[in-house]
């Protein structure tokens, strides 16, 4: 996978929401002042994306051309069909995507519909699945390689793919939880959490062959069940 994706593929010690925030912000040609949260879901980010400075509008998608009943739709929240964006052309500095590219359903023309409603040297940024069990309508997960091809496709330049948590953690847990294992004992499963067994074998191997951090992630990468990535829209 290295040799794929070469310095695309990175290690975060943090990986979290306002790490991507971070990243993307210091990665746009252009100064951010809007933002559009695709799939927005109950506004997780809203707050996050605001007091950022950004002005937050989000969109879900309505299932069957109904709107979503399993959000309040408030305001500044829209609702769409899963094919064309209610926006003009180049309407928006940054689009955000959280968790929410493995429910669309036409992944060709959702990643054309972002591109283009996003302004040149704008950012799209969030995470992704890739090694996690089905879940809410689920539908495409992505592999790295496919991702970085996928947005290549659409002029939307990877900047950064960095693997979150694992496939191996995220299915137990589906497992567990179909069980009826107790929330609270689900996040106690991590399977290649930082310092942990597993990590610190995958980095010993890693070493014993000459590799470092790049290597390293590139590992990670084959398990992951997230990952999370910043792009540039190109013109």
């Amino acid at each position: 996978m290295t040799a794929a994706l070469g310095k695309k593929l990175q290690y975060w010690p943090h990986r979290d929401a306002i790490d991507v925030l971070e990243y993307a912000k210091k990665s746009a040609d252009i100064d951010l002042n809007s933002v559009l949260d695709f799939g927005c879901g109950p506004g997780a980010h809203r707050d996050l994306l605001s007091d950022s400075g950004l002005r937050w509008l989000g969109i879900n998608y309505a299932r069957d051309g109904k709107k979503n009943q399993q959000y309040a739709v408030e305001e500044g929240q829209y609702s769409y069909d899963g094919t064309r964006l209610p926006w003009n052309d180049q309407s928006f500095d940054m689009i955000w995507s959280w968790q929410s590219l493995e429910h669309v359903i036409q992944p060709e023309v959702s990643f054309s519909e972002i591109r283009r409603c996003l302004k040149n040297g704008g950012i799209f940024c969030g995470s992704v699945s890739f090694m996690e069990p089905y879940h809410g309508f689920s539908t495409f997960n992505y592999t790295p390689i496919g991702f970085d091809a996928i947005c290549e496709r659409h002029k939307l330049e990877v900047l950064a793919i960095v693997p979150y948590t694992d496939g191996l953690t995220l299915t137990i847990r589906t497992l567990m939880n179909m069980l009826g294992v107790p929330k609270e004992e689900l996040k106690k499963v991590i399977f290649f959490e930082d310092g942990g067994f597993f990590a610190q074998s995958l980095r010993k191997k890693v070493a014993r062959h000459g590799g470092g951090d790049h290597e390293y992630v590139s590992a990670l990468a084959q398990f992951c069940g997230h990952f999370n990535f910043v792009c540039k829209a190109r013109p």
